[in-house]
């Protein structure tokens, strides 16, 4: 479940940038 937030965490820091 950690796992699964961290990895959308990271994709939306991605969209951001």
């Amino acid at each position: 479940m950690a796992t699964t937030t961290n990895l959308n965490f990271i994709k939306t820091a991605n969209n951001l940038q």
